[in-house]
């Protein structure tokens, strides 16, 4: 279809170029070859150009294709390295907490250790105290 299309444009254009030459009789048999000639560098023209476009567009459509793969394959990496750190924080922040949970308790058993001291020495001072207000209560 390009080199139908280019032949008919390059005869065209041949034969607007070559219509100076028809006016004079003795060139009259000169403008067919010419007319050819010209049609033929134009149609060669157009196709060459017509390829020239379509390699760009060609190449276009594959730098586009190729920048898409490979920014889904930088997404893809960027995107497991990110759920790779996130795992690990997740997990660092459970150990975290596992530590701080079992300090609570251990902190909790000691205090209630100390309770317990406090409580019984508590009890043997109010012993002590009820007797002696009832030694006092008994001498009054």
């Amino acid at each position: 279809m390009t080199i139908l299309v280019g032949a008919s444009a390059g005869l065209g254009l041949g034969r607007i170029a070559v219509t100076p030459l028809e006016m004079i009789p003795a060139l009259e048999f000169a403008s067919i070859p010419v007319t050819l000639i010209l049609g033929g560098a134009a149609a060669w023209w157009l196709a060459r150009t017509r390829g020239l476009t379509a390699d760009r567009a060609y190449s276009r459509s594959w730098i586009v294709e190729s920048m898409s793969t490979v920014r889904a394959q930088w997404e893809q990496r960027v995107q497991s390295v990110l759920l790779e750190a996130e795992a690990d924080l997740g997990a660092a922040i459970m150990a975290e907490s596992r530590e701080q949970v079992a300090s609570a308790q251990a902190r909790i058993v000691e205090i209630d250790g100390e309770l317990r001291e406090l409580a019984a020495a508590r009890s043997g001072q109010l012993a002590s105290c009820e007797r002696d207000l009832a030694v006092l209560n008994a001498a009054y």
